[in-house]
């Protein structure tokens, strides 16, 4: 997002309005792609937390 910030504004001399639109449409955009993922690794870290304080059995 960085480099479309430092390619659109400056370089090519587009407007604030439809780069902000950019941004938004990527940050909304990305949350289904990463969600998934970011469930998966807090499940991972909790469980193995309440196996260390064995309160979880892992078979």
């Amino acid at each position: 997002m960085a480099v479309e910030i430092i390619v659109m504004f400056p370089i090519q001399h587009k407007e604030y309005k439809s780069g902000i639109d950019n941004l938004l449409v990527l940050l909304i955009g990305g949350i289904p792609i990463a969600l998934p993922t970011l469930l998966s690794v807090t499940m991972a870290i909790g469980s193995h937390r309440l196996s260390q304080q064995d309160k979880l059995k892992l078979s």
